[in-house]
């Protein structure tokens, strides 16, 4: 798989939110209003980033989730993450990317772009519900590995 076509179908339904400072208030005023509520209810990284897990727990984080939070506003903090990068890169690039930061592995980054990027060609090879399904609807005798469930997808 190689780098996405900016020209498919794939909608971009997920707001890449700037910083507020470069938001005019015409944009403010024409966000979609499910948009307003996330942009209102949580920091940018850069306030995540600098919390501490103490911070964290207090909103009702247990101390490994706020560890993987912390993280995470650390990439894009420092430019290993972006909202142009979540768009541009190939989904293998992606899936690595995602996966240097801790708390997040295969599935989670698949199910990730799935389901937020609006990548309907990436496969969760590692989804036990698929492999139980493929087992079941290929007449398998053990569940397929990740390669072959891969290896099936393929046309």
């Amino acid at each position: 798989k190689g780098k996405k076509d900016k020209s498919n179908n794939r909608a971009n339904t997920h707001n890449h939110a700037r910083p507020e400072s470069s938001k005019s208030e015409e944009e403010k005023q024409n966000e979609a209003p499910f948009n307003k509520v996330w942009r209102d209810m949580f920091p940018p990284p850069s306030v995540v980033a600098e919390s501490t897990i103490e911070e964290l727990r207090a909103v009702g984080l247990s101390n490994r989730k706020a560890s993987y939070v912390i993280d995470i506003a650390k990439h894009f903090v420092d430019g290993r993450l972006s909202a142009e990068k979540l768009d541009a890169l190939s989904d293998d690039e992606l899936i690595k990317a995602l996966v240097d930061v801790r708390g997040i592995g295969p599935w989670t980054a698949q199910i990730f772009m799935m389901t937020q990027l609006n990548r309907p060609d990436v496969m969760p090879t590692a989804d036990l519900g698929l492999q139980k399904g493929a087992q079941r609807l290929f007449g398998l005798n053990k569940l397929p590995s990740a390669g072959e469930l891969e290896a099936m997808t393929k046309h």
